[in-house]
Parts: structure tokens; C-alpha cells; sequence
């Protein structure tokens, strides 16, 4: 049987050390879309902070609408508004110049659906990092406990690496959006993410 796991934008360095960790990952796509969870949310660090940023979606049928029919809303000033956002947070990170291109094309020019739209991501990362986890579309709903999990709520058993410093006083933000991991570490953002 595979692990299940729901989908996600960006997913935290938890939600990755887990999917990382599997050959096969099945992606659970009919669940009812929740809000305000990793799906369409990720977390990043800035001058102030943690901040989150958040992908627009259309749900056609409300609060009933399947993952797998949830669209992105086609607004390029908003997609602009979140790249420069991660622009000003990461362009003096390590890898960002080296992956400037990958991320600005993910971030502007996304797929319409979000299932397709977190896959491509999240496959770019498997292959940047060099991990062979197959992602499958499951075909029903299979109630598993793990999408009820927080990832982003998950730290005690991640690494730190050097995060971006914008001040002296700024605390290690241990389990954000592996877009933090990729431009503050690159290829070695795989030490990480290994148990």
C-alpha cells in the first residue's frame, strides 16, 4: 500500500522529509479542498519575519469542490505580486541566481489546475534534490490520517541549515517552505531532508 499524502504548495521541510522518504506517494486529489492549509499556502522568511503567501484558487462548486477540479485564478499582477515578494526575501540567498529562472517561470507561468500546478513543483524538487519518488493521482477518496496532519506544525526532528540572516537578532525558522531549503541550500538541501 502507498502513503498518502495531500497536496501541497511548496510543501514544509516536514511534508517533504516524509515524501522524500517513500519510492511511491500517492496524491490524494478527492478529498473537498480545506482552506487555509498547505495546499495553496506557503511559508517564508523575511525582515519581519515569517510571512505566508497564499495561491489564489476558483472553487467551482463552494466548499464541495474536489481537489482535483480546483483552478488557479488567472491574475498575472497578483503572481507578480507574490514573485517580488519571494524576490526581496530570497534574491541575496545563495542558489537563488542559480534557480532564478526555474522558480520565476513556476511562480508566473503556472498551470491552470493546482494538482498539476503542485506536481510540477513538487517533481522539480524531487529531481533537484535527487530523490526517485514516483507521485500517483490516487482514483478515490482514501480518508487517510496523514492529510489531516500539519507539516508545517512538525519541527522536532528536522535539521537546521543557514537561513538567510536579515538581522543579528532572527531566529532559526526550522520548518518553512522548502523554497526557503532550495535557495539557502541548493543541492545540499537533500542533507536536510534526509532522516
Amino acid at each position: 500500500m502507498n502513503t498518502v499524502l495531500p497536496i501541497s504548495w511548496w510543501g514544509s521541510i516536514a511534508y517533504f522529509q516524509e515524501l522524500a522518504a517513500h519510492q511511491y506517494i500517492e496524491l490524494e486529489i478527492w478529498e473537498h479542498f480545506p482552506k487555509q492549509t498547505h495546499r495553496n499556502r506557503l511559508q517564508y522568511v523575511t525582515p519581519q519575519g515569517l510571512q505566508s503567501l497564499t495561491l489564489p484558487v476558483v472553487k467551482s462548486n463552494g466548499s464541495k469542490t474536489l481537489v482535483k477540479d480546483i483552478e488557479l485564478v488567472d491574475d498575472k499582477h497578483g503572481r507578480m505580486k507574490s514573485w517580488r515578494a519571494i524576490v526581496s526575501a530570497y534574491a541575496s540567498s545563495p542558489f537563488f541566481d542559480h534557480y532564478e529562472t526555474e522558480l520565476s517561470e513556476l511562480f508566473l507561468n503556472p498551470k491552470s489546475n493546482l494538482v498539476e500546478h503542485n506536481a510540477e513543483i513538487t517533481r522539480f524538487l524531487l529531481n533537484t534534490w535527487g530523490f526517485k519518488t514516483e507521485l500517483i493521482q490516487n482514483t478515490s477518496f482514501s480518508g487517510a490520517e496523514t492529510l489531516e496532519t500539519d507539516f508545517y506544525a512538525l519541527e522536532n526532528r528536522l535539521k537546521n541549515y543557514t537561513q538567510v540572516q536579515f538581522s543579528p537578532e532572527q531566529p532559526f525558522y526550522p520548518n518553512v517552505s522548502t523554497l526557503d531549503l532550495l535557495c539557502c541550500m541548493g543541492p545540499l538541501g537533500r542533507n536536510v531532508l534526509l532522516p
